[in-house]
């Protein structure tokens, strides 16, 4: 009887099969489980893209990013200086590949004063300019000019001003007002003046 094996070790030979073919079984389920929920994504490429930065901003220079980050991210990293000219950049177009981006400064902005005529006047200052410095561009009376333009604020472009055709003490008369522009001289329309 030494080749036949003994009832407790069938046992044990059955036990190790069934184990053998319970790890079988559980694999293949998990590679069925896997391809049915693997989803198939492009290779990312770590290749980055150089975009250099000049012009007006605070922290020009070379920026490393990934490609189809959008240029409002990289000008959020430079910091855009004040009067900046970002009219001219699509903020929403995303980098392809490198490039060099050069923000102008803006020389003139336009200002537009509401409630002196029917229509909203248009002036076209140098950038920097302060609603102060709007009192040598337009001629009326003195307490209109105080009322008005006391403010030391920097204008900001596209900027409109809005002024009160009437003020608290409703005696008002009709008067003229001019505007100079660079060197234009305009007659515009009538206006209402307060007068205490």
């Amino acid at each position: 009887m030494e080749g036949k094996l003994q009832p407790s070790e069938w046992v044990l030979v059955g036990g190790i099969f069934v184990f053998m073919a319970s790890l079988f079984l559980i694999a293949k389920i998990n590679v069925y489980r896997s391809s049915s929920f693997l989803e198939v994504h492009p290779a990312v490429s770590h290749v980055s893209c150089v975009v250099m930065v000049e012009g007006a901003v605070k922290n020009p220079g070379t920026f490393k990013v990934a490609p189809g980050t959008p240029l409002k991210k990289i000008l959020r990293k430079c910091i855009p200086l004040p009067f900046a000219d970002l009219k001219k950049i699509n903020l929403e177009q995303r980098v392809e590949s490198s490039m060099v981006l050069y923000i102008e400064k803006l020389l003139e902005i336009q200002v537009y004063i509401d409630g002196l005529s029917p229509e909203r006047l248009e002036l076209v200052v140098p950038a920097g300019s302060k609603v102060s410095d709007l009192k040598s561009r337009v001629v009326c009376n003195e307490e209109l000019k105080k009322r008005m333009f006391k403010s030391c604020r920097i204008l900001k472009d596209q900027e409109v001003l809005s002024v009160k055709k009437e003020g608290a003490c409703g005696k008002c008369e009709l008067s003229l007002i001019s505007l100079t522009n660079i060197n234009k001289f305009v007659l515009m329309d009538d206006f209402y003046v307060c007068h205490p």
